[in-house]
């Protein structure tokens, strides 16, 4: 794995977690491919229903505190990379109270056509219990 790609990786993360922290959707959606899946305990979400779910998330007064993410380790295969990470969310469905999640992930990273790197598909598990 290149440095290059850890970087970029990396960038693609801090974006994200900027996006989230001030309600940008678009930025949000930056980090996922058009066809990206999100499995994660309570959701699985994909392609159209994922992005409709994050423009409903923040458009309905949903909220991002944190994401405070590890990567344990990082490996491409080509135009294909893969992430083990380790994750604490603290978020708040609209409506609903905050929550922290503290998971373990595998995420795939597809390459782009104009050279970024995207998330195709995260898998995400619990470390331990989800705390109010």
């Amino acid at each position: 794995m290149s440095a290059d790609l850890r970087q970029a990786i990396d960038d693609a993360w801090a974006a994200y977690h900027q996006a989230t922290q001030t309600g940008d959707t678009a930025g949000a959606l930056a980090l996922w491919t058009p066809n990206a899946r999100v499995l994660e305990p309570g959701m699985d979400l994909s392609g159209g229903d994922l992005h409709a779910f994050m423009e409903d998330f923040w458009k309905n007064g949903g909220e991002v505190f944190e994401f405070d993410r590890e990567a344990l380790e990082v490996f491409d295969h080509g135009d294909v990379a893969y992430e083990i990470m380790r994750y604490d969310e603290t978020f708040r469905f609209p409506g609903g109270d905050r929550q922290t999640v503290h998971n373990f992930a595998f995420v795939r990273w597809a390459k782009q056509s104009d050279g970024t790197w995207k998330v195709d598909r995260i898998l995400a598990g619990p470390r331990d219990s989800v705390t109010p």
